[in-house]
């Protein structure tokens, strides 16, 4: 209703997100336990070297700046995001505006992605049958446009580390618990905030490496 809201949070079971360990670039989910605020990444290699103290990423967690605000990551639960931006805890943020620079329509996704192989035939037909799905709701997704926001951790690991012009440096704000505007903090540590993605270069790379892969028959 107009006053209520329904709070999934991080360490539920059902509350996972996609992360990436920085340093080894390996890819994999972080759920809860559902009983503890214990946290834990799985669906990764069985040889993947993985480490204590390793900084894993996320994309989202945080509006815009200055005043921040509602988004999705954020909402899963906000008393978490305070903990993680309130530790001393290596941080990078891809905040809301700047993970929707990467962008897609459907149309690409048919003729750069359809055509290589099962997988890129099975990625695109989750798209349409998701906006398919979702037709009647005008609020998202946004038509044959897609916000890919996952892809901005993607983004930012494959940037070169003295390309440092695409973000700043701040003091950790931490989050209102009603609506998620940003609260700024005096002597919080300083985290890395970025306002540029690179969407050619990723996106790009993801087009081509799918296509050196699984080649049409015509190719």
């Amino acid at each position: 209703s107009e006053y209520n809201s329904t709070v999934l949070l991080l360490t539920d079971r059902s509350g996972a997100v996609s992360a990436m360990v920085q340093n080894t670039r390996t890819i994999g989910v972080v759920e809860g336990d559902g009983e503890t605020d214990n946290l834990s990444m799985i669906h990764v290699p069985y040889d993947a070297e993985i480490e204590n103290y390793q900084q894993v990423l996320t994309s989202g967690y945080g509006g815009i700046y200055p005043q921040g605000g509602r988004e999705f990551n954020l909402f899963q639960d906000i008393h978490a995001a305070n903990v993680v931006f309130r530790s001393a805890m290596p941080l990078w943020q891809v905040p809301m505006d700047v993970y929707k620079q990467m962008s897609v329509t459907l149309a690409e996704l048919q003729v750069k992605v359809s055509p290589y192989g099962k997988i890129g035939r099975y990625l695109f037909e989750q798209m349409v049958d998701f906006n398919e799905e979702r037709g009647d709701d005008l609020s998202w997704p946004h038509g044959e446009t897609w916000g890919l926001g996952d892809q901005g951790v993607i983004a930012v690991l494959m940037e070169e580390a003295e390309k440092t012009s695409i973000y700043d440096e701040i003091e950790a704000p931490c989050f209102d618990l009603t609506d998620g505007h940003y609260i700024y903090e005096k002597g919080n540590r300083k985290i890395r905030v970025y306002h540029t993605l690179d969407s050619r270069l990723t996106l790009e790379d993801f087009f081509c490496k799918l296509r050196l892969h699984y080649p049409t028959q015509e190719s």
